[in-house]
């Protein structure tokens, strides 16, 4: 195993010989005392080795199968030269939704049905069982905003109707990492560059206002509203696209954007920050054929505040990150 934490959770992981999942898929299990059970791999799997799971669970001791049996320990120290990386001293952490969304028959929005709105999908109860009802689920991740970049929100001398641009470093890293709607089939990687001479970085238009909505001792209500152009310009003509090339060339998202933010001027934190983008998607969302949508496609992404007390709230941005991708994250330049 690579990259096994160096302190008593990778002691474990190494001797029960558990299994590091990865794009593939899989699950492992094991008793409480690290004794291993079985291993599956690949999509769709975890029920039948639940099953057979418990078949062999049954076949321990009840000595070592009744609850309290095994004393689990102190974990003790974290390998911090291997662990995920923290959130930054100050941090405000942002949950993340997002969704495929898909129009119903009095005009308005609804969830997306497999084999009604993913015409590509050919025998999916065959190939990889329950993965694509999955990707049709709300996804989750995390943006973090540094200390100096959420106070960059709170306008100095706020007067009602006073308006100003949405700060360009974390309207960078939104576009970049956070309103990528591929990302929710598992394709994490920047495929949004344009193609072309004129490439920008996957981001082609945006611009966002946040409005002094109330002004008071107490507090400071405002207001966000903008717009995301991703990718390329949509070709009602161009077929499905049958290599990476194509995909690139296919792929875009175009969304407005509005939220509400509010500041408490005493406790000096936000209460209150919340942000939908809901827009149209076009091209592939995959790099095959599997999530392609003919036409434009509804997309949206809400944005909630999150308090980062619970470890679930404190995942790092596309849930797992080494420290120079967090300096990525981080340094991302405001100024395009």
């Amino acid at each position: 195993m690579l990259n096994v934490l160096e302190d008593e959770e990778g002691k474990f992981a190494r001797a029960s010989r558990i299994y590091l999942t990865g794009s593939s898929g899989g699950v492992t299990f094991l008793t409480a005392s690290g004794k291993l059970l079985g291993k599956k791999f690949g999509h769709g799997t975890t029920g039948a080795g639940i099953t057979e799971a418990l078949k062999d669970w049954s076949k321990f001791p009840e000595s070592e199968r009744m609850p309290g049996a095994i004393q689990v320990g102190d974990r003790g120290p974290i390998d911090a030269k291997h662990a995920t990386v923290q959130p930054p001293e100050g941090c405000l952490i942002l949950k993340v939704f997002g969704r495929y969304l898909a129009p119903d028959s009095k005009n308005a929005l609804r969830t997306t049905t497999l084999l009604k709105d993913f015409p590509g999908i050919v025998n999916p109860a065959t190939r990889y069982p329950g993965q694509f009802e999955y990707n049709s689920e709300a996804n989750p991740d995390f943006m973090w905003l540094t200390e100096a970049e959420w106070k960059s929100l709170v306008p100095a001398s706020p007067r009602n109707g006073d308006k100003f641009p949405f700060p360009a470093a974390i309207f960078e890293r939104m576009c970049r990492y956070h309103l990528l709607p591929n990302s929710m089939t598992g394709r994490t990687g920047d495929v949004w560059g344009v193609v072309g001479p004129n490439a920008t970085h996957g981001v082609r238009a945006r611009e966002a206002y946040l409005t002094v909505e109330k002004a008071s001792a107490t507090g400071i209500h405002l207001t966000l509203q903008g717009f995301v152009y991703l990718g390329n310009v949509h070709d009602a003509d161009a077929a499905p696209p049958k290599s990476q090339k194509e995909v690139l060339s296919a792929l875009g998202y175009e969304a407005s954007l509005h939220g509400r933010l509010i500041y408490d001027s005493a406790q000096k934190v936000f209460t209150h920050f919340d942000m939908v983008a809901l827009g149209d998607m076009y091209g592939e969302a995959g790099e095959s054929t599997w999530f392609y949508r003919p036409g434009r496609n509804p997309v949206g992404f809400a944005f909630e505040l999150s308090s980062g007390f619970a470890p679930a709230d404190r995942l790092p941005p596309r849930g797992n990150m080494t420290q120079s991708d967090l300096d990525r994250y981080i340094g991302l330049p405001g100024s395009k």
